[in-house]
């Protein structure tokens, strides 16, 4: 998450503790919360096709690696 500008200027404590505040919440399905590499590939055809600005599938801006970390969310409910 603090990848993107949207939450890089967060800490990463206070985004920890917001998705432990939103575990109660949450799914109890295997890996809520956790958004694979194949997940956010399959989300960048949808968003592009909804003309979502940003989300190009082809732009090295919006790849899984630049973008997705799992690790505050891993930290914030002991995911692995």
């Amino acid at each position: 998450m603090q990848k993107s500008a949207a939450f890089k200027s967060q800490p990463a404590a206070a985004l920890e503790a917001s998705l432990k505040a939103a575990i109660p919440f949450m799914t109890t399905a295997p890996n809520w919360g956790k958004i694979s590499e194949s997940d956010w590939t399959y989300a960048l055809s949808q968003y592009s096709k909804f003309g979502l600005a940003g989300f190009d599938a082809s732009s090295s801006s919006a790849q899984y690696s630049n973008l997705i970390d799992m690790s505050y969310a891993d930290a914030a409910v002991g995911g692995s």
